[in-house]
């Protein structure tokens, strides 16, 4: 982790501030155009590459048994970025390392700066510390150290293949990988360099191998994003590339975004300057989520917080959360609140909130439904509305078509399921926000905020969010950046405002799956680190702290 950085000072790269993303075949000719302007050598951009993936997987997988890694490398680029990430592993932990070479038969069949990074590693580890097997195309069988080396506990390096592949799979090398692949000790973890091998613009239907992390470098390539199920958790690594088309580029600063959160508030001000938030859903079956939503919102900044909530839980409710106002409301035959009465009481309220948020735990009966479409057609056109959940319907974009409000004014949180029942297409999050005019964040280990004019990927977040109410916290969150221009910034569009929120979850995530760990982590308690994220404002933090 870096130092902590003057007041004022320019931040440092982080590789998550500007994130190029191209098809394989697009980031082939970037670099060829790239290397031929003579901005950077290909040796300095391996050298980085190779640097940048070892001290990732040392900082993702610092839980790992480091006692043994084991590289499969391929003879072009690929492989020597991984040779270089295993010289720089082995620098810090002093493991045995084996490092399997396909389709080569010795050093010499090797690219000419691969083969340079295999001499340095080498040099580097000692002989009794290292074993280097080469499979060319021709070899009748995997050498039998090759398995027992990996059925004990390890850390597994691919980079056998990246964005040069091109179907299908070499049948030998596919035939020794996937030997490899079921000697493999359980909960040994898989790190991929670049791209998992086989995976293409093609597809996924190369690639033998499940990433638990990819470590992209320099550019992100957009298969990580279109199968996500074999590139596990995404890590870009800034290595110097420059001269991105700004189309091409998504910006994903958590440094930068909490810069702006935590900017110092004025001397002279009060509650009001900070916004105030209207949340209305739950039910007597989901309480929790509004529970989830208030919280959230309150630890986020927002100067007032109102839930219109169902009148059996709000005594419960006030005392857990009295920094809200809990405003109870005759409950329908479902427990949640009844339509009539809970628009009434909102409607009351519209000139006097500065966001809106609805469809946490309210269930999908009858009565919901009628109050949400309500909502959503009825709310204020300038009024922010963040809707979640059991909000997320295709019914609710009749709605909102209805209230006719600008495309940064309304914000839909869905995860994939809920996006697909919507009618989005894939992971065509941007497409979606301009054929509906609203603003989206696409939950998932990649997350999308998109408004019509472009989007911003998140990579930040944990496993430990695979849990109930994770996403009521967030709409919580979002919400509260939406509250009021003082909590982030005036003017700010809507996908800088959402992937802002996105970032702050994710690097609390990070601190609360820490402190509790992935298994036990309490998701009521993930509120409670939002303050602890400020350390990050003036820093550059890597992916895990």
């Amino acid at each position: 982790m870096s130092e902590v950085s003057p007041v004022g000072a320019a931040p440092e790269k982080n590789g998550f501030s500007r994130v190029p993303v191209m098809s394989c075949a697009e980031a082939k000719a970037f670099e060829k155009a790239f290397f031929s302007r003579a901005e950077m050598t290909e040796e300095a951009a391996m050298r980085a590459a190779g640097t940048a993936v070892g001290a990732g997987v040392l900082r993702e997988c610092a839980g790992a048994d480091f006692s043994r890694l084991a590289v499969l490398a391929g003879k072009g680029h690929n492989g020597g970025d991984a040779v270089r990430a295993a010289t720089r592993i082995f620098a810090e932990k002093k493991c045995r390392v084996l490092l399997v070479f396909f389709a080569a038969e010795n050093a010499g069949g090797l690219a000419p700066l691969t083969r340079k990074f295999l001499e340095e590693f080498l040099a580097a580890v000692p002989a009794d510390m290292r074993r280097v097997v080469f499979l060319p195309e021709s070899a009748a069988a995997l050498p039998p150290e090759v398995p027992a080396f990996v059925a004990a506990p390890h850390v597994l390096l691919d980079g056998v293949f990246g964005h040069s592949f091109r179907p299908p799979f070499p049948p030998r090398a596919l035939a020794f990988l996937r030997e490899i692949l079921a000697a493999r000790a359980e909960n040994s973890p898989c790190c991929s360099v670049d791209l998992p091998s086989g995976l293409c613009d093609a597809g996924a239907e190369c690639c033998p191998l499940r990433a638990d992390f990819t470590f992209p470098t320099g550019i992100l390539k957009r298969p990580l994003l279109d199968f996500p199920e074999a590139a596990g958790r995404v890590v870009p690594a800034d290595i110097g590339f420059s001269g991105f088309d700004e189309t091409s580029v998504a910006a994903a600063d958590p440094a930068d975004f909490l810069r702006k959160i935590f900017a110092p508030r004025p001397a002279l001000c009060d509650k009001r300057a900070f916004g105030h938030a209207l949340i209305v859903g739950g039910s007597r079956g989901m309480p929790g989520a509004l529970m989830l939503n208030a919280l959230a919102a309150l630890r986020a900044g927002t100067g007032l917080v109102s839930v219109i909530c169902p009148e059996s839980v709000q005594p419960a409710f006030a005392a857990r959360a009295p920094g809200a106002m809990w405003i109870p409301c005759r409950e329908n035959a479902a427990g949640g609140p009844d339509c009539g009465a809970a628009f009434s009481a909102a409607e009351k309220m519209f000139p006097r909130v500065s966001v809106v948020l609805c469809g946490s735990g309210m269930g999908v009966s009858a009565g919901a439904r009628e109050l949400i479409l309500k909502i959503a057609a009825g709310a204020p056109r300038e009024t922010p509305l963040v809707l979640d959940a059991d909000a997320l319907r295709p019914e609710t974009l009749a709605a909102l078509r209805e209230r006719g409000a600008p495309a940064g004014k309304t914000v839909l949180l869905p995860h994939a399921g809920e996006f697909a029942r919507m009618g989005g297409n894939g992971a065509d999050a941007l497409g979606f926000c301009r054929e509906h005019a609203l603003s989206i964040a696409l939950k998932g280990a990649c997350t999308r905020a998109a408004d019509p004019s472009g989007e911003i990927l998140s990579f930040w977040g944990s496993p430990a969010l695979a849990r109930g109410g994770s996403g009521d916290v967030l709409a919580g969150t979002v919400a509260a950046l939406f509250a009021a221009e003082r909590n982030f910034r005036a003017g700010a569009p809507a996908r800088e405002r959402i992937a802002a929120a996105v970032a702050w979850h994710g690097i609390a995530s990070r601190l609360w799956e820490k402190a509790q760990g992935e298994r036990c982590a309490d998701i009521a308690a993930l509120p409670e680190f939002f303050g602890a994220a400020r350390a990050f404002a003036w820093k550059i933090p890597p992916p895990l702290p």
